[in-house]
This record gives structure tokens, sequence and C-alpha cells, in this order.
């Protein structure tokens, strides 16, 4: 056996997070232990949490070590992600303007101090700390464990009621972005859950967005616009009517045309709201919440890839009003 070996060995965890209809969804990841050759199994149980806006409590998770390793439990912590990925988005503020978890990375949970050195056979609670959106509804998050700085595979999901719910919320398609050109947002829902909030440009004066319910057709990289100055619409996502009709519009990321790097700045601000990174110049850096788009709904060059992710076509409404 290699040293990596006899220092890491593979645990099969399964963690188990209630979801708000009461079923268990099973999770196993890898995960480093004190021990060589044992394996260890934890369960994680969370129960359904219904909170009142801005209430701060603890939610109670149930540990029980079915393994022959002893675990040190405070190794254990929580960080906050985006549902469509692996990656790690902590560093970035925009999926909550209400954030529970806004200003803090990693989340460590709380614990019964006797049973840091978690023995086989033992079962304990730990505490995960949490604050309530202040608006009411349905909300959901999901977080990565870790253990120490080793990322499990898979990711814990917890719903919120918070306070007195919207009743238009009940029936809600398996995926929707409501998009507000009063607010200047974009909201993304799972059924009945919030998922995500982010600043939005919608079109400017004399090209507005038209509000409506539309269906996401399709999925591109990156297009073209027909307009003249022809900019590039990266992580294109296909707007059409519940009809079947097309008119041109679509959501995106910041519109950029490609420009000889030896002339700018990397990471440098020039004049009309315009940013130069990597060979491109973004349009409307600087103008997201406003609308100054051509009738288009663009996010940020960091937000447009999550949603780009996030989106299934066929399966996610658009409702711009």
């Amino acid at each position: 056996m290699s040293s990596t070996r006899r220092t890491w060995v593979t645990i099969f965890m399964i963690f188990y997070a209630v979801l708000n209809n009461g079923n268990f969804s099973n999770a196993p990841a890898l995960a480093p232990a004190h021990s060589t050759d044992d394996s260890l199994i934890l369960t994680l149980t969370q129960q359904e949490i219904t909170v009142d806006k801005n209430e701060t409590i603890l939610a109670k998770l149930t540990a029980d070590n079915n393994g022959t390793s002893t675990w040190n439990l405070s190794n254990l912590s929580f960080v906050y992600v985006f549902p469509t990925s692996r990656q790690l988005y902590t560093s970035h503020k925009s999926f909550y303007n209400q954030s529970l978890w806004e200003n803090q990375s990693t989340i460590k949970p709380s614990y019964d101090s006797s049973f840091e050195e978690f023995l086989p056979g033992e079962s304990t609670s730990i505490f995960l700390p949490l604050t309530a959106p202040n608006k009411d509804g349905w909300y959901r998050f999901y977080f990565r464990p870790f253990i120490g700085n080793i990322s499990l595979d898979r990711l814990i999901t917890i719903n919120l009621q918070v306070g007195e719910v919207p009743k238009d919320q009940l029936l809600m398609p398996e995926k929707q972005i409501a998009v507000s050109l009063d607010d200047q947002t974009a909201t993304l829902y799972e059924d009945k859950f919030e998922v995500a909030h982010f600043k939005i440009s919608s079109g400017r004066e004399a090209m507005e967005t038209p509000p409506g319910k539309y269906i996401i057709n399709k999925k591109l990289d990156n297009v073209i616009s027909k307009t003249s100055p022809h900019y590039s619409l990266p992580y294109w996502m296909e707007l059409r009517t519940l009809d079947f009709l097309y008119d041109g519009y679509g959501i995106h990321g910041l519109a950029y045309f490609p420009v000889n790097s030896s002339n700018y700045t990397e990471g440098r601000n020039y004049s009309r709201d315009r940013h130069y990174t990597d060979g491109r110049m973004y349009e409307g850096w600087n103008t997201l919440g406003t609308p100054t788009t051509q009738g288009c709904v663009a996010l940020s060059m960091y937000d447009i890839k999550l949603v780009y992710d996030w989106v299934e076509p066929e399966k996610t409404l658009i409702v711009i009003k």
C-alpha cells in the first residue's frame, strides 16, 4: 500500500437531506479519515424547517458513526454553493441580496464538544446556524460538505418555509426565471423554491424588453447580434413564446467585441462603461440594474454562466413583467 493510501482512505458517507416533501435523498461521497484501513459511514438527517422572516435558528442534523474509524467533528464544515455545478462560487455576493450566508464562505456547525473525537458506534447532533431571508416564501439552499480541506462529492439540500407563503408559488413549473423589469432582477425557482436572485439589464428606451411568458428554446455558447455593431452575446439562451413564436430575444451575458490586446490594459474600465479583459471589450460593465440592452435580458459575466448551466431547454419557463 502506498504512503498516500496509508494516509488517506476511502470513506463512504451517506447524507440524507429531508426535503420539504419529507422524502430522503442519498448522496455517497468521499472523505479522509484518521484510520488507514477502516471505512466510516455518517448519516446526516435534516428536518423540515419553518422560520419567520429574519429569524436566526440552528438547523439540527444528526450524525452516526457506523464505521470502525474515529472521526474529528471539528473537521466538518459546509460551503454554500450554486446548485448547477461542483465548482464553488462563495466569493460572489449576488446569489441573494438577502443571502443566508452572504458574508460567510464557510459555515462551521456547532456540536457537543465531548463528541469532538467521534468514536465508532456513537451518535450525536450537530447544528448549522442560519438566518432566514426577510421576504415570505419557500427557499432552497445547497451546501457542499467538507472534511478539512477535502471537498465531498455531493450536495446537501436545505429547504425553508419563511413566514406566510404566497399562494401563487404553489403551482410552479420545474424551473422558472421571473424577470422584473421594474426591479431589474431575475429570480430563479425550482418548483416553488427560490434558489437565486441576480441583477439584470433589460432593453433601453425604444428597445424595451417585451413582457410575457416564454420558454427557453435552445442554448448556444455564443452568438453574434444581427444588428450593428454585431456584438458577441455569450451564453445565449433563446426565448420563444408559448405559441412557438420567435422574436429574436434572449438571455445572455454582457455583450462584447474582440479587440487587439496590445492596445488595452487587462482588467481596466474604459469609457461608456466598457471593461477590457482577455482580448474582449465588454459593454455595460457598470450598468447592471438599469435598462441598457437592445431588448434582451443581460446578466453579469459571472452570473450568466451559472444560469446557463442551470437552465434546461423546453423545461424552463421565463416570466417577464
